[in-house]
């Protein structure tokens, strides 16, 4: 009864073949990724919560402290500050493991930069900045 029918080529059936596992292995890395979390690359776990930020006019300097509240330890922050006369930034290295609290303060002379309009403050993780993460403060008060 089969005797007379031919079968499939050998060729045909690896590429046959082929074309099912590559078919299969698209689904299964389709249905996989729902089971993968993301971290967000290295800022992903980074977040912090200014406490206090204000003027201190005697000094001249802005004083800032933070909570971290991201899961990822704290190097530094950037501070950019904007002001009537212009705008700086500088960078304070400090270490806030996950849940501490940082403070630290950058010199702002007001006859060379005037008032303060406000600053943003950009945490920075194992020397990522994380501007994602940054916080911005429109009324930065004189300290008291």
């Amino acid at each position: 009864m089969f005797a007379s029918k031919r079968g499939v080529s050998p060729l045909v059936a690896t590429i046959f073949f082929i074309a099912v596992f590559v078919s299969v292995g698209a689904v299964l890395l389709n249905v996989g990724k729902g089971f993968v979390v993301a971290d967000g690359g290295p800022c992903g776990m980074v977040q912090l919560n200014l406490v206090e930020t204000c003027y201190d006019t005697t000094g001249q300097q802005i004083r800032f402290r933070f909570e971290n509240v991201g899961t990822r330890t704290i190097t530094g922050v950037k501070a950019q500050l904007f002001a009537s006369k212009g705008a700086t930034d500088k960078t304070v290295s400090l270490i806030v493991e996950e849940a501490g609290v940082g403070q630290s303060s950058i010199v702002f002379p007001e006859d060379k930069y005037g008032s303060i309009d406000r600053a943003t403050f950009i945490p920075v993780a194992d020397e990522d900045l994380c501007r994602e993460s940054g916080v911005t403060v429109e009324d930065v008060v004189v300290c008291r």
